[in-house]
């Protein structure tokens, strides 16, 4: 796995990309469940629920275990190679594109689109 660390004007441009998809129509909205009216199936939500609650608990471990792994991980990650682009593009698809559009539009024409190379400073 790779992970990438980008810095510069190139960030706006693609958290605007990020931003526009996420907040687009055709994005899906969290919903709560509905709460089950008969009780055996009362009783499966609330286990369910139960066992989100505990997976997101935090415990008393967790804070040492943390700090833990701050120690081993940050050497590591201080020692990582870094690489400078003086310039770097981008591409995206711009929001509202969905599987049926690409049968009505010419898809690519309409929805996906190149960002020019940035110079990075």
């Amino acid at each position: 796995m790779q992970d990438e660390i980008i810095k510069g004007s190139i960030v706006k441009p693609m958290q605007d990309s990020f931003n526009a998809f996420f907040e687009h129509e055709i994005s899906e909205r969290y919903q709560s469940p509905e709460v089950p009216n008969n009780r055996i199936e009362l009783q499966k939500y609330e286990r369910k629920q139960e066992t989100v609650q505990a997976f997101l608990a935090h415990t008393e471990t967790e804070v040492p275990t943390r700090a833990r792994i701050e120690v081993i991980a940050r050497p590591i990650l201080k020692a990582k190679k870094t690489y400078s682009c003086s310039e770097t593009p981008f591409t995206s698809d711009a929001p509202g594109g969905s599987f049926w559009t690409r049968f009505k539009d010419p898809y690519s024409d309409n929805y996906r689109f190149y960002v020019k190379p940035f110079s990075i400073k």
